[in-house]
Protein backbone atom coordinates (compact mmCIF):
# COMPACT_ATOMS: atom_id res chain seq x y z
CA UNK A 1 0.00 0.00 0.00
CA UNK A 2 2.97 2.26 0.52
CA UNK A 3 3.58 2.34 -3.23
CA UNK A 4 0.00 3.51 -3.83
CA UNK A 5 0.33 6.14 -1.11
CA UNK A 6 3.47 7.44 -2.81
CA UNK A 7 1.68 7.51 -6.18
CA UNK A 8 -1.14 9.57 -4.67
CA UNK A 9 1.40 11.94 -3.12
CA UNK A 10 3.18 12.38 -6.47
CA UNK A 11 0.00 12.77 -8.54
CA UNK A 12 -2.15 14.84 -6.19
CA UNK A 13 0.52 16.46 -4.05
CA UNK A 14 -1.10 15.29 -0.83
CA UNK A 15 -0.56 12.44 1.58
CA UNK A 16 -3.64 10.24 1.77
CA UNK A 17 -5.18 10.06 5.23
CA UNK A 18 -5.49 6.28 5.13
CA UNK A 19 -5.37 3.42 2.67
CA UNK A 20 -7.37 0.26 3.13
CA UNK A 21 -7.08 -3.11 1.45
CA UNK A 22 -10.04 -5.45 1.70
CA UNK A 23 -9.68 -9.14 0.86
CA UNK A 24 -12.94 -10.23 -0.69
CA UNK A 25 -12.37 -13.93 -0.03
CA UNK A 26 -12.34 -13.70 3.76
CA UNK A 27 -13.26 -10.09 4.54
CA UNK A 28 -9.88 -9.33 6.11
CA UNK A 29 -9.01 -5.63 6.08
CA UNK A 30 -5.57 -4.07 6.20
CA UNK A 31 -5.12 -0.36 6.79
CA UNK A 32 -2.12 1.90 6.35
CA UNK A 33 -1.78 5.47 7.57
CA UNK A 34 1.09 7.00 5.61
CA UNK A 35 3.50 9.65 6.83
CA UNK A 36 5.03 12.20 4.43
CA UNK A 37 8.61 11.65 5.65
CA UNK A 38 8.23 7.88 5.36
CA UNK A 39 6.85 8.22 1.83
CA UNK A 40 9.70 10.54 0.81
CA UNK A 41 12.25 7.99 2.12
CA UNK A 42 10.40 5.22 0.28
CA UNK A 43 10.49 7.31 -2.90
CA UNK A 44 14.27 7.71 -2.59
CA UNK A 45 14.61 3.96 -2.03
CA UNK A 46 12.57 3.24 -5.17
CA UNK A 47 14.71 5.65 -7.20
CA UNK A 48 17.88 3.91 -5.98
CA UNK A 49 16.47 0.48 -6.85
CA UNK A 50 15.44 1.68 -10.30
CA UNK A 51 18.89 3.20 -10.89
CA UNK A 52 20.50 -0.12 -9.93
CA UNK A 53 18.21 -2.00 -12.33
CA UNK A 54 19.01 0.40 -15.19
CA UNK A 55 22.72 0.06 -14.48
CA UNK A 56 22.48 -3.74 -14.49
CA UNK A 57 20.56 -3.72 -17.77
CA UNK A 58 23.17 -1.45 -19.37
CA UNK A 59 26.15 -3.48 -18.15
CA UNK A 60 24.69 -6.98 -18.06
CA UNK A 61 25.88 -7.36 -14.46
CA UNK A 62 23.10 -9.35 -12.81
CA UNK A 63 24.65 -10.93 -9.73
CA UNK A 64 22.83 -13.93 -8.27
CA UNK A 65 21.85 -13.89 -4.64
CA UNK A 66 20.52 -16.89 -2.75
CA UNK A 67 17.22 -16.41 -0.99
CA UNK A 68 14.20 -18.43 0.02
CA UNK A 69 12.79 -17.77 -3.45
CA UNK A 70 15.47 -20.04 -4.95
CA UNK A 71 13.33 -23.02 -4.00
CA UNK A 72 10.71 -21.95 -6.55
CA UNK A 73 13.11 -20.94 -9.33
CA UNK A 74 13.24 -22.90 -12.58
CA UNK A 75 16.63 -21.49 -13.62
CA UNK A 76 18.95 -23.15 -11.10
CA UNK A 77 20.75 -25.01 -13.90
CA UNK A 78 21.90 -21.62 -15.25
CA UNK A 79 22.64 -20.05 -11.88
CA UNK A 80 26.23 -19.79 -10.59
CA UNK A 81 24.87 -20.12 -7.06
CA UNK A 82 23.96 -23.71 -7.96
CA UNK A 83 26.96 -24.55 -10.15
CA UNK A 84 25.44 -23.38 -13.42
CA UNK A 85 26.75 -20.98 -16.02
CA UNK A 86 24.98 -17.83 -17.06
CA UNK A 87 24.28 -17.66 -20.80
CA UNK A 88 25.90 -14.80 -22.72
CA UNK A 89 24.12 -11.49 -22.18
CA UNK A 90 22.43 -10.42 -25.43
CA UNK A 91 22.59 -6.75 -24.41
CA UNK A 92 19.91 -4.29 -23.43
CA UNK A 93 16.55 -4.47 -25.19
CA UNK A 94 15.93 -2.27 -28.24
CA UNK A 95 15.11 1.28 -27.25
CA UNK A 96 16.71 1.00 -23.81
CA UNK A 97 18.11 4.29 -22.59
CA UNK A 98 20.55 3.73 -19.76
Amino acid sequence: MKFYALAILRIRGEVPARLQLMYLSDGQQLTYTPDRDELERFGRTLKAIWAAIRSAVASGDFRPRRSRLCGMCEHKSRCPEFGGEIPAYPGPPPGFRG
